[in-house]
């Protein structure tokens, strides 16, 4: 009888169910997001930040597509990439209504604002995100 391999588990994670998914989402959402009139939005602070550009999967679990989770971690070469071969993905927006410029305009690096002001649609900046707050307004926030 052959040994189990030490550093694999021998037991199996459960599968989460909808309403754990439901949980968590609620739980991503109060601690990363902000509430301003009821409507969420993604939070300023870049403590709150930390966390999503850490780990990406709690971003994209609130709706942030690629580029978006590449502005966060502030991945400049695959910001560019992905901003050229998926132009799309600048008109997307997350689960507060913030297409990517927006995200770019808090992280506050200008290199990953001057890609995206150049390669997204121009459309892309006058997205209001679920409290009405466009890219300049987001700035001045």
């Amino acid at each position: 009888m052959a040994t189990p391999h030490p550093t694999k588990s021998t037991t199996s994670v459960p599968e989460r169910t909808e309403e754990d998914n439901q949980r968590l989402f609620q739980f991503y959402k109060s601690w990363i997001l902000t509430e301003r009139d009821g409507k969420a939005r993604f939070d300023k602070y870049p403590r709150k930040r930390k966390v999503l550009k850490e780990f990406p999967q709690i971003s994209q679990y609130l709706g942030f597509n690629l580029l978006s989770v590449a502005i966060l971690q502030e991945d400049e070469e695959e910001v560019e990439f992905l901003a050229m071969k998926y132009p799309s993905y600048g008109m997307e927006v997350n689960y507060c209504g913030q297409p990517p410029i927006h995200i770019a305009v808090l992280v506050v690096n200008l290199r990953i604002l001057s890609l995206l002001t150049e390669q997204v649609n121009p459309e892309a900046l006058n997205i209001a995100d679920n409290i009405q707050s466009r890219h300049v307004s987001v700035a001045e926030w």
